[in-house]
């Protein structure tokens, strides 16, 4: 069956711009005559600009030149739609907990939304937002913890943006011991939850990387904490800790927590 042919008696949402502005079309495809030519312009995104014509219906054949239904389309989609939202807003800084988002936003979106369209605002992660609040005695530490932890190093904080540091001051400045495992840094492991893996079923496998990664840590003399800094670690983490057997050795913790702690 044709992509047309699967497509019949559907509507496909277009996103437009034209002349600067975002206009969201519905199409219904009974007709597969239909032919439906439009410009796209799009300014920086991907870091290219690109001024192209396409028609995507031409008699009963599908302009699969267009990607309508690939993710790489549906990713174009979607950074349109976010960057004419953010176009709306007025802010000096975007601030994430997630470093995926923060990858995107700081590398992916050539502007994120800054008023006059020029270089993006600046992105940072959260953990480099409470390094610099601390510094500079905007946010006071009330109590030294005491603890001794490790730290994982999330891919796309640590190996494709090169932020180690600010999260490592911020747990000196709380008052915890770092103690480093075997690989960190830009050896540090993937969880696992990448790839769209955090939703698959992974019945059958001896040992997920997360289950690998917690063993290594509790591996450490005295360690009480193993520190994230991504929602996905948090979840691939704490369900490893089950799976692997290492409750009573040590316990995932967001940083934010240790240092919501640390404020009290």
């Amino acid at each position: 069956m044709s992509t047309a042919q699967r497509l019949k008696g559907q509507e496909v949402s277009i996103l437009i711009v034209r002349d600067g502005n975002l206009e969201d079309t519905l199409v219904d495809i009974q007709n597969f005559n239909l032919e439906l030519e439009f410009e796209i312009k799009t300014q920086g995104y991907l870091g290219e600009k690109t001024n192209r014509r396409d028609m995507i219906f031409n008699g009963a054949k599908f302009d699969m030149e267009l990607n309508l239904h690939t993710e790489d389309y549906l990713s174009f989609l979607l950074a349109m739609k976010n960057k004419a939202a953010l176009a709306n807003c007025e802010f000096q800084e975007i601030v994430t907990t997630d470093p995926h988002t923060y990858n995107t936003l700081k590398n992916e979106y050539a502007s994120n939304g800054s008023a006059d369209g020029s270089p993006t605002v600046p992105v940072f992660h959260y953990t480099e937002v409470l390094d610099r609040a601390i510094a500079s005695g905007e946010l006071p530490i009330r109590r030294q913890l005491g603890y001794t932890v490790t730290y994982h190093d999330p891919c796309y904080l640590g190996r494709y943006n090169g932020v180690y540091d600010a999260p490592r001051r911020v747990l000196d400045a709380i008052g915890c011991r770092l103690v480093e495992m075997p690989r960190n840094r830009d050896r540090s492991l993937c969880c696992g939850a990448g790839g769209g893996r955090i939703w698959m079923d992974e019945a059958g496998v001896k040992e997920r990387p997360s289950e690998n990664r917690i063993r290594e840590a509790a591996a450490l003399d005295n360690v009480q904490y193993f520190v994230v800094a991504c929602p996905k670690d948090v979840t691939m983490y704490r369900d490893a800790v089950k799976t692997a057997g290492q409750e009573s050795k040590i316990e995932v913790k967001d940083m934010i927590e240790l240092v919501e702690e640390a404020l009290g």
